[in-house]
């Protein structure tokens, strides 16, 4: 079943991104990274610990969306995801 966000047209204008992490290590999903990187990097926060300390503490806020409901990513986990994520594939995916 989608949550709130995952049907929501903000994500799926970033839908087109493809997955570059294996099956076995999605334990946080795309919608999760991606909404709370944004939100956090929008309220300014700059570097993956900040996003992930933003994450952890609008925890209250995000679950009622269906956001982070496993939790908060770690700051490791952003910078796996977005150093794996093909930036061509960004590129082309943020055109308007």
């Amino acid at each position: 079943m989608a949550t709130k966000i995952e049907q929501s047209s903000f994500m799926r204008y970033f839908s087109v991104l493809p997955d570059p992490r294996k099956i076995r290590n999605q334990l946080y999903s795309l919608s999760d990274i991606i909404s709370t990187s944004i939100l956090a990097i929008l309220c300014g926060y700059e570097d993956w610990e900040d996003v992930s300390m933003w994450a952890e503490a609008n925890l209250p806020w995000l679950n009622p969306l269906g956001i982070c409901l496993e939790g908060a990513p770690s700051h490791d986990t952003y910078n796996r995801f977005f150093r794996f994520l093909d930036p061509h594939i960004r590129c082309h995916s943020y055109r308007w």
